[in-house]
């Protein structure tokens, strides 16, 4: 797994973007590029000199007073203001780092009035390079730019069929077609549990802390691999046998998670059941307190979850959890969000049964339970032909946001990451989310409309006068015209 410039001179004949992140040492955005051939991932940084930056109305001088922290350039922009249907003009502020423009009390969002300040900043540079998270691309001396076999078939297609529709129409028609009918990638997973030997039963491990052993480490891959890595207790002080896994008892808990983290190095794709809060935050902090160098370690942690340093890590806990994917995807087949709940409503099996508590359970016991975990990952994971994998795929095209990032939002957030990516595209300037209530009306007051059960929305004052041009829109009739 190589680190590239974007100014080396490579061609890969395809790759997928996987994700994308921040690199706080090197100062940089980076690539996650996945070769489906080798199932390598790539690290392509950022050479364009590309920067946080977020936008204010007061004049340059101005911000100039302010001497606000980390800023690196100060410009005006001419923006688009699409509330109130004019170009406006800005003052762009280009920061050093992302934590400059939002990270404390004294950044620059929380020192003056801004805009464009809480995006993310992994997918503000994905917005302004124009690329499409889970699309395939081909790195051109040092760019990444798409297949060209595909794009120019689909227009032509569009201008057979759509000839009447309007130049915009088919460029949109176009570009919606080639994001659900790309390619999908094949993606080597693995599936992980880890069981945690607490010394009080009533006890939930921490995993800021980590002060307890880790017990039990299962591992089940999409090439076959069955692995169960156990340590060496006085409840577990022999091998086990399980039908179609490895056991393997490690002595020195140092060397169990060294192999563990060698493993995970292996796949571009990490699945757990609630890793993002549990398993992978615990690992990374027990690797701490064993005193195993960073370096040795392919986990890394934000404020949203947990991630890999050359891959990415889906948590099935939070997919599950999205109502959009309860209801319309599995058709409400699970109401509650454990493990348990959800594999006995789509697999129909569920979790080992136990009596005892993890710390009482026997070596077998162990290795049986934390196996059976990580087989109703992968299981959940691969059924239907992998149909979730295929789903985050599409999903994450559509929304332009990372797959773990749609792991981790709901309808919402992929709605406006998708409305960001426009605003962007178009040379738009997005609105703040107080700016949207001032200008175009307030929060109903009641709580429930009289004789429904949701909330009232934005109610919007009409302005007096004969009005021409209007457009009507008939919500409960809007899906026809959403789908053309």
């Amino acid at each position: 797994m190589g680190q590239t410039s974007l100014d080396d001179h490579i061609r890969v004949d395809k790759l997928f973007l996987l994700g994308c992140s921040y690199d706080g040492r090197a100062g940089k955005a980076y690539l996650k590029l996945l070769n489906p051939e080798t199932q390598e991932v790539k690290l392509v940084y950022d050479e364009s000199g590309h920067k946080p930056y977020c936008y204010v109305k007061e004049p340059i001088e101005k911000v100039r007073e302010l001497k606000l922290p980390g800023v690196v350039e100060l410009t005006r922009e001419k923006k688009y203001d699409l509330l109130r249907d004019q170009e406006v003009e800005v003052t762009k502020i280009v920061a050093s780092d992302p934590l400059a423009i939002g990270g404390s009390s004294s950044s620059i969002r929380e020192k003056i009035k801004s805009w464009e300040a809480d995006i993310p900043y992994h997918l503000c540079y994905l917005y302004d390079m124009r690329l499409t998270p889970g699309m395939p691309y081909i790195l051109v001396d040092g760019r990444l730019v798409e297949p060209p076999s595909s794009s120019w078939k689909i227009k032509e297609i569009v201008e057979e069929i759509f000839g009447d529709f309007s130049d915009e129409e088919k460029r949109l028609l176009a570009d919606w077609v080639s994001l659900l009918e790309a390619e999908q990638p094949k993606l080597k997973h693995l599936s992980l549990d880890i069981e945690v030997l607490s010394p009080v039963a009533t006890r939930v491990p921490s995993p800021s802390k980590a002060r307890d052993r880790v017990g039990a480490i299962a591992l089940i891959g999409s090439d076959g691999r069955r692995e169960v890595y156990l340590l060496k207790t006085s409840r577990a002080n022999e091998g086990c046998e399980i039908e179609g896994c490895e056991v393997k008892v490690y002595e020195d808990e140092v060397k169990m998670l060294r192999d563990l983290f060698e493993v995970m190095g292996e796949y571009p794709v990490v699945a757990t059941f609630n890793g993002d809060d549990f398993d992978l935050p615990y690992l990374r902090h027990r690797a701490e307190v064993l005193k195993i160098s960073k370096d040795d370690v392919p986990i890394s942690l934000g404020r949203e979850g947990a991630s890999l340093k050359h891959g990415i890590h889906i948590d099935l806990y939070r997919f599950f959890m999205n109502k959009s994917i309860q209801v319309y995807a599995f058709d409400n087949k699970y109401r509650e969000h454990t493990l348990e709940a959800i594999a006995q409503a789509i697999l129909g099996k569920g979790k080992v049964a136990i009596e005892k508590p993890i710390g009482e359970l026997s070596g077998e016991e162990l290795a049986r339970y934390c196996f059976q975990d990580a087989l109703l990952v992968h299981e959940l994971l691969t059924m239907d032909d992998e149909l979730i994998l295929k789903l985050l795929v599409v999903l994450s095209r559509i929304s332009r946001m990372p797959i773990e990032d749609v792991c981790r939002h709901g309808v919402s957030g992929w709605i406006k990451s998708l409305l960001y990516f426009e605003h962007r595209r178009r040379g738009c300037l997005i609105p703040r989310h107080d700016e949207l209530l001032e200008e175009k009306g307030v929060i109903s007051t009641k709580a429930v409309i009289e004789g429904k059960k949701y909330r009232g929305a934005i109610v919007v004052e009409p302005t007096p006068g004969v009005h021409f041009n209007v457009i009507v829109l008939d919500f409960s009739s809007l899906y026809p015209s959403v789908l053309k």
